[in-house]
């Protein structure tokens, strides 16, 4: 699927969940069906998060295509691997540069 097409789907998902309201009432007549409802709500707001996340990503990949720095990683500046890029179309990193920095937000035990 093109950055196009996922970037529009994305949105138009989003805009009917805004107008839709994000979270439901909680009318609830007891403390396990309000609980039960936390953690739905919880589950749709990060769910949600992550397709907000999701869109900025495709929307900077967009930008770099548009500007012509698409493929380039931006901590290196080497070329990503196409593989990658088939695999991952927002890819700002190479794996190299990626895993690093996945590395070092992970704390040592």
């Amino acid at each position: 699927m093109n950055l196009h097409v996922q970037k529009k789907a994305l949105e138009e998902f989003l805009n009917e969940k805004n107008q839709a309201g994000l979270l439901k009432e909680m009318r609830t007549r007891d403390a396990s069906d309000m609980a039960q409802d936390l953690v739905d709500q919880h589950i749709t707001v990060g769910c949600l998060e992550n397709r907000y996340a999701l869109v900025t990503e495709i929307r900077g990949a967009l930008s770099r295509i548009a500007d012509g720095s698409y493929g380039s990683c931006l901590g290196c500046e080497k070329k990503i691997a196409d593989k990658r890029l088939l695999a991952v179309p927002w890819a700002k990193f190479c794996t190299r540069c990626q895993e690093a920095i996945e590395n070092q937000l992970i704390p040592c035990a």
